[in-house]
């Protein structure tokens, strides 16, 4: 049977209160971005993360040669 629109709707609004409700008490990413800021953990791990992609970099590079 054909649903109407108030009822699609109002099965609409309730699957999105579902997910919210599932969803918690979890922040969007808006909410977090740049809590590590000035986190000397966060700043090291960023640091090894670059010299480790450089190092990669200078294999590749060598690799053809």
């Amino acid at each position: 049977m054909p649903q109407t629109l108030e009822e699609r709707m109002e099965a609409l609004e309730k699957k999105v209160n579902e997910l919210a409700a599932q969803q918690g008490g979890k922040k969007s990413w808006k909410e977090t971005f740049g809590l590590s800021r000035d986190d000397p953990g966060f700043q090291e791990m960023a640091q090894l993360g670059q010299e480790y992609r450089y190092n990669l970099r200078e294999h590749d590079n060598g690799a053809g040669s």
